[in-house]
């Protein structure tokens, strides 16, 4: 599950976010072991695997940070020989709730997950839009964390923008009361060869496949109104979720496999950029011209295989 020479050149395979929990908790571990620190860090001189490991806790659900520093000029003396650091020095930590009491002031548990503490909350005026706003974070020193479903909060970040028809996540990421109230998820790499074999447009093959979810989408919103309507819903009676903040999601998976099938290699370049203008750009326009007052829809990449 390890690829690399050398110590600065060391990953972690791909595949070992596909293991049990207890298997991907024993690499942490593992690596805590014999190459951590204080605290929850773990260090090394490979920036590639640092961040592999960030991901590994993220499956975990681990909030994380990732510091580094470049101690290249400073010399290191071993057995009264003096060595150069050639490699700047990457720490990733973890936060737990078992850290909490000595880290009170940075971040809460409230029914099992973990929030971190905002000391100030401003506008941002002169920005281009009006839907920023600054967040600054309590723990200066560590001013970013990776949240457990891999999204990265900064001291600066949206604010939930309903109005948008945009490509987002709906794991609680895109604000208060937000999230899906069902998702169809769309296999691009079948569609690309299906559209191929019978000599079709692929954008036009994506469009007509998004018109088709859309029927079933909505067809969906209308038992869950009934549901609503009946008041066999408490959740929503309570506050916690708000059909109009709802979206209506058009999952996406088989993207790179589609890619594959028409010989595009999945990196970045002009050839790749335009077969995702063609897959996503039909879906962006007609979940845009189906939007109403009562319905959202928006688009996400789903995880499968």
């Amino acid at each position: 599950y390890v690829t690399g020479n050398y110590a600065n050149e060391k990953r972690l395979d791909a595949s070992v976010y596909l293991q049990s929990k207890e298997f991907r908790h024993g690499i942490v571990d593992g690596l805590y072991a014999t190459d951590g620190g204080n605290n929850n860090r773990i260090y090394s001189t490979s920036k590639g695997l640092i961040e592999d490991i960030e991901c590994l806790c993220s499956t975990l659900g681990l909030n994380t940070i990732i510091d580094v520093s470049d101690r290249t000029d400073e010399p290191v003396i071993i057995r009264g020989k003096s060595y150069t650091r050639n490699y700047p020095l990457y720490c990733l930590r973890w936060y737990e709730p078992k850290n909490k009491r000595t880290m009170g002031d940075i971040f809460k548990i409230v029914n099992n997950g973990m929030y971190f503490r905002v000391s100030e909350v401003s506008p941002i005026d002169d920005y281009a839009h009006d839907f920023v706003y600054c967040f600054e974070v309590a723990n200066a020193d560590e001013p970013y964390f990776t949240l457990p479903n891999g999204m990265i909060s900064h001291n600066c970040r949206l604010r939930n923008e309903l109005q948008d028809n945009t490509f987002s996540y709906t794991l609680g990421a895109g604000g208060v009361s937000t999230g899906s109230k069902a998702v169809i998820t769309m296999n691009i790499n079948r569609l690309v060869q299906n559209a191929v074999r019978d000599g079709k447009d692929i954008s036009e093959a994506v469009r007509e496949q998004t018109r088709k979810i859309h029927k079933y989408l909505m067809a969906y919103n209308e038992i869950v109104r009934n549901f609503f309507n009946s008041r066999m819903l408490p959740v929503y009676d309570a506050g916690f979720i708000s059909m109009e903040k709802q979206y209506l999601t058009i999952g996406i998976n088989g993207f790179v496999e589609g890619a594959e099938f028409l010989g595009i290699k999945p990196c970045p370049n002009d050839q790749y950029f335009a077969y995702g203008e063609m897959i996503l750009k039909p879906i962006y326009e007609e979940n845009k011209k189906a939007r109403t007052k009562e319905l959202m829809f928006n688009t996400e990449f789903v995880p499968g295989l």
